[in-house]
């Protein structure tokens, strides 16, 4: 997720976009990450 939102662009060689490595995650994991606003 962090990822995704670094860089929306971002592919993962043999394995695809990371916007859509996420999209097929189930909702829940997604809902899940927390965001460290203290890494900043």
């Amino acid at each position: 997720m962090p990822w995704l939102t670094l860089d929306p662009g971002a592919v993962v060689p043999g394995r695809g976009r990371v916007a859509d490595l996420v999209a097929a995650l189930p909702p829940d994991d997604v809902a899940a990450v927390v965001r460290w606003d203290h890494l900043r």
